[in-house]
């Protein structure tokens, strides 16, 4: 009988096929969705503002279902490859634990394509809140630049600009130096 959890398995085609629809719907139109089915249709959420913590939630669900799609889609290749890696058979052949090497073998040489990828996805996230700040009528980065742009307020749409900028490099100085508390062999010049 077939594992659910195997590569290949209906379960493991289903969540790519949901992955890599999650990845490619753009956020303003997953935004848009979910206001049509949660607050129009549903009458659950509430579809603009930011009152309460309900009015959270959908513009949460729209940034989050994303990453969270591309992420699963990083981690599940990574998993796979690691697993394939030639030296693990030689390190079930000592006796060491399937829980053991899972954790400091597989799982260390699969964290080095994720820890990339959500570096860059917190960096995109910047640019994904302004449009859901837009479409969800939230104050924020979002709307203050898109005011600033209406308005031509050059010096204002600099210094968001500036700002992303500044964000941007700080979270890929982190994701470096990230690396090198995963794996230590990576040094200065490999980041």
């Amino acid at each position: 009988m077939e594992r659910p959890w195997r590569p290949g398995s209906l379960l493991d085609r289903f969540a790519v096929a949901l992955a890599s629809l999650g990845a490619a719907i753009p956020a303003y139109w997953l935004g848009l969705f979910l206001i049509l089915l949660f607050a129009v249709h549903l009458a659950w959420l509430p579809a603009m503002g930011a009152r309460t913590s309900a009015h959270l939630v959908l513009p949460a669900l729209t940034l989050g279902l994303g990453v969270a799609a591309s992420l699963t889609r990083i981690i599940r290749s990574g998993l796979l490859e690691a697993r394939g890696q030639p030296f693990l058979p030689a390190i079930r052949c000592r006796g060491v634990s399937k829980r053991h090497i899972e954790q400091n073998h597989v799982a260390l040489h699969a964290i080095i394509p994720v820890i990339t990828v959500f570096g860059l996805e917190l960096a995109f996230l910047l640019e994904g809140a302004v449009m859901v700040e837009v479409i969800f009528g939230r104050p924020g980065l979002g709307g203050f630049l898109v005011h600033a742009i209406e308005a031509r307020d050059f010096p204002k749409v600099q210094a968001v600009v500036l700002l992303t900028a500044v964000l941007f490099v700080t979270v890929n100085l982190i994701t470096d130096l990230i690396y090198q508390l995963v794996d230590p062999r990576m040094g200065v010049r490999d980041a």
